[in-house]
């Protein structure tokens, strides 16, 4: 811990802290001494508390504890009845597990596609499992291309009151990040972490790595996992990536934001191949 601010006042002592080596706290407990136990509870929003003492003095001893609250969390179903849990990060409300729908949520079905010549090339909407198999879904979701969760498209993939993020959405989620003491080093780009699921992906010796120390990942509660995608050799990359839909397309292609094992900042591509499978997940209207 690293007391980087400190301002005094009447009775009041007001601590920003930066935490190095990984996870800041979302809550507080000062061991006071002598002095009257003070307990700060921060809901998950990445704001830290104000500390009241009985004689206008803070004294952070060896012993101070620091711990961090859960995020706030949900549930939400979709048309074919899975429940998905949710997080609330900053003022946003997002989706802590990938899409696994087979239907928008007006109840049409979005096509199955087995077949990967099939697959290649297409300009129509289409899922599938990881390696075709089904037992993939319950962790990894589906994989959908673009035309799926595209803005263009009529029918929504997400629940009702949810939608596939916009550039906008994720770079609010970022900035939130980033400006909230979530990046591995406290504030910074450094997030992936931050948003990465605690198991499951391919290891990295570099600190502040996705793949490095995974138990001391995800933090906002974000719940990243790394599901690969399917391009034009076949399902590739589980493990190494977790790659995530934009409902925007440009004129080099569409845009998407991903976590790699050995990085430890989110990437973003807005050149990305339409018809290549990656992962949904929804925010809340």
């Amino acid at each position: 811990v690293n007391t980087i601010q400190v301002t005094s006042g009447a009775k009041v002592e007001i601590i920003n802290l930066k935490i190095f080596g990984g996870n800041g706290p979302k809550g507080v407990v000062w061991n006071l001494g002598t002095l009257i136990l003070d307990d700060v509870i921060i809901a998950g929003d990445g704001s830290f508390g104000t500390v009241f003492s009985n004689d206008g003095e803070l004294d952070l001893k060896t012993g101070s504890s620091i711990w961090k609250t859960p995020p706030t969390t949900g549930t939400v179903s979709d048309i074919d009845n899975n429940i998905y849990n949710t997080v609330k990060i900053g003022s946003q409300w997002w989706m802590s597990d990938n899409l696994r729908t087979t239907r928008y949520n007006d109840g049409t079905s979005i096509p199955k596609v087995i077949n990967d010549l099939i697959w290649q090339g297409l300009t129509t909407p289409a899922y599938c499992w990881y390696n075709n198999d089904s037992t993939n879904h319950p962790i990894y979701g589906a994989m959908y291309n673009f035309f799926t969760g595209a803005d263009s498209n009529s029918h929504n993939v997400c629940p009702v009151g949810w939608h596939v993020p916009t550039v906008a959405d994720w770079d609010t989620l970022t900035t939130f990040l980033e400006n909230n003491g979530y990046g591995y080093q406290g504030s910074g780009v450094d997030i992936a972490k931050s948003m990465a699921v605690t198991l499951g992906w391919a290891l990295s010796g570099t600190p502040g790595h996705v793949g490095n120390n995974q138990g001391d990942n995800n933090l906002s509660g974000f719940t990243g996992t790394p599901g690969g995608l399917r391009n034009n050799i076949g399902f590739i990359n589980r493990n190494n990536l977790g790659l995530w839909w934009s409902s925007e397309d440009g004129s080099a292609g569409a845009s998407n934001r991903n976590l790699v094992y050995n990085s430890d900042e989110v990437g973003e591509s807005f050149n990305a191949v339409r018809w290549v499978g990656l992962s949904i997940r929804c925010l809340k209207d």
